[in-house]
């Protein structure tokens, strides 16, 4: 394994270890936390420059649940596979939130669908965010 590699494999076992122990883990009321448009729009972008390449998943672990984020690792390694097939290099572009609807299901769950367009594409994407220990945090996250 490289360094890199290791590195990252502690990191998810670390956050295994902590993160998902339920009885650390703390639910927090809406009232408690930030707007939670900025975490989706953030979030909804984040994650498109990540399959694209141009960002490292690593980035939003702090705002991922261990599910959603071994989901992402997963679409990342077929999103990069599939570049290396096509022989397509990484290419930053530049992203517009075409439309955004969130809607509280509960206190501190809520529910998201973004379309978000770029030069050669536009994408859907629907999430779930909850507040766990006074940030939103995306336990159900796909991209369409």
């Amino acid at each position: 394994m490289k360094g890199t590699q290791m590195q990252n494999t502690a990191k998810l076992q670390c956050r295994k270890s902590t993160l998902d122990d339920f009885s650390l883990a703390r639910r927090s009321h809406t009232a408690e936390l930030p707007n939670p448009e900025i975490t989706i729009q953030r979030l909804a972008v984040s994650v498109l420059e990540i399959l694209s390449g141009v960002r490292e998943l690593e980035q939003v672990i702090r705002w991922t649940t261990t599910q959603v984020y071994n989901h992402l690792q997963k679409r990342v390694v077929l999103a990069q596979r599939a570049r290396v097939a096509k022989k397509q290099p990484i290419v930053q572009q530049h992203y517009t939130i075409a439309s955004i609807r969130w809607n509280e299901v509960d206190d501190g769950v809520v529910e998201a669908s973004v379309v978000i367009k770029s030069v050669t594409r536009a994408r859907a994407i629907s999430m779930r965010i909850e507040g766990i220990n006074g940030i939103w945090k995306a336990t159900a996250f796909h991209v369409l």
